[in-house]
């Protein structure tokens, strides 16, 4: 059956948001607070596409229901689903750091826009990102953009980079570049995989463009409820998001990144929270 809307089922969606409200709220409130470098979840990421919502519903034979916006499948790793032509997505996010000489939060905004039809030909995706957000507002940033196409109702690939046309502290940023694939299948309930390949961010920081594979799987158990498991070729990253609301087009997605405690640095608690206009 489509999506387990069982009323246990309900109850645990429920208080999982209720939990992750009471820290993600406080943890949102810091991070504005803060100052920002972008090392949380990327806007595509905490905003889904439509097209990723229509891939999950088709995996189980169904049509959409009425809630307007979806969890996200990946907490990391960049994925094959992309913004397609009337689709505005704005998003926050960040991370806990304990870096030396560094505030305890660090935080990005960013505002992606979706263009041409990935179902018929190809869809492309442009985001803006703002890492700074607290002093001098909008003085560091880059952009990513992503090209992505529907191989069939289920199945979308993807290329793009990330970080490139920096300015402020940004501007020395290495771009990344990748390529994305991500599937929808059903076991018994929708689970996402994603596979990829990519530069810089994606392998080593102490290599500079060496190819590193990363990956993910999300586990979707109802229309507004995921969980993610996500490798990003250096960090293992788990999290949960929700759709707080059926008629508002939100998504909210918490959990903690670099749980092997890799390139020195330790595991820290990160989130977005994101918003998907159409036009």
């Amino acid at each position: 059956m489509l999506f387990n809307k069982s009323q246990k089922m309900e109850q645990v969606m429920r208080k999982i948001f209720a939990a992750a409200t009471s820290r993600g709220l406080a943890a949102s409130a810091l991070l504005m607070a803060g100052s920002a470098y972008a090392v949380g979840p990327t806007t595509d990421l905490i905003t889904p596409s439509d097209s990723q919502r229509e891939a999950t519903f088709a995996s189980v034979g169904g049509q959409p229901t009425q809630t307007q916006a979806s969890p996200a499948v990946a907490f990391g790793s960049p994925i094959g689903f992309g913004l397609n032509n009337g689709q505005l997505a704005v998003g926050i996010g960040g991370q806990t750091t304990d870096a030396p000489g560094a505030n305890h939060f660090d935080g990005s905004m960013g505002v992606a826009l979706g263009l041409g039809n990935s179902a018929e030909s190809l869809g492309f995706e442009l985001t803006a990102n703002l890492i700074s957000l607290r002093d001098n507002f909008g003085e560091d940033g880059s952009f990513n953009a992503k090209i992505h196409h529907m191989i069939n109702q289920t199945t979308s690939v993807a290329v793009g980079a990330e970080s490139f046309g920096g300015w402020g502290a940004a501007r020395e940023s290495r771009i990344s570049s990748y390529a994305a694939i991500t599937s929808v299948v059903n076991p018994g309930v929708p689970v996402v995989l994603n596979l990829g390949a990519g530069t810089n961010r994606f392998s080593s920081n102490n290599e500079t463009n060496r190819t590193g594979v990363f990956g993910s799987v999300a586990v979707i158990p109802t229309d507004r409820l995921s969980f993610v498991v996500d490798y990003t070729g250096i960090d293992t990253n788990v999290g949960v998001s929700v759709v707080p609301a059926v008629s508002l087009p939100v998504t909210l997605t918490l959990g903690y990144v670099n749980l092997q405690e890799q390139e020195g640095l330790s595991r820290e608690f990160a989130g977005g929270l994101g918003y998907l206009y159409r036009f």
